[in-house]
């Protein structure tokens, strides 16, 4: 028995093993059927083959059952700096927060561009693009420049 018989049921050899397949006469012996579980059981396999690897690189770990604690790990470790964000969210900004300096209820843009400041994340607020001025808005740009000259 030759090695192409032997391995053609390897999902790919299958595959070319089925569509190089002839009856007695010579003729071409297709069943659409079987050639579509081919395709799907080829198919399956070289999917469920790049998953792995792309998880093996990811993770650095090649047992399937360590890449699944890792994955169940990176989660955790994701939920929980996610609630400790939403935890720190509310206390600074939630109702009666600790940016609202002057207990109003209300943070204002002052407020917020000083919690801001106090977490050092000043750079990341930033002007708005001139895409957001309007050619109609001439008055007001000029307005605010004179303001700012007038000083």
């Amino acid at each position: 028995m030759s090695l192409f018989k032997r391995l053609r049921w390897l999902p790919i050899l299958g595959l070319l093993h089925y569509s190089t397949r002839k009856d007695r006469q010579g003729n071409h012996d297709h069943n659409g059927l079987i050639e579509v579980g081919h395709v799907l059981y080829t198919t399956t396999f070289t999917l469920l083959s790049a998953f792995y690897i792309a998880d093996g690189i990811k993770t650095g770990e090649w047992n399937p059952i360590q890449q699944y604690r890792e994955h169940q790990a990176q989660q955790e470790a994701s939920e929980k700096k996610s609630r400790k964000y939403d935890e720190l969210k509310k206390r600074l900004f939630g109702n009666k927060g600790l940016a609202d300096t002057n207990h109003d209820g209300k943070i204002s843009f002052e407020e917020a561009i000083d919690a801001y400041r106090k977490m050092g994340l000043e750079k990341r607020l930033m002007p708005i693009p001139e895409a957001y001025v309007d050619q109609n808005d001439i008055e007001k740009m000029e307005k605010a420049v004179n303001s700012y000259i007038d000083k």
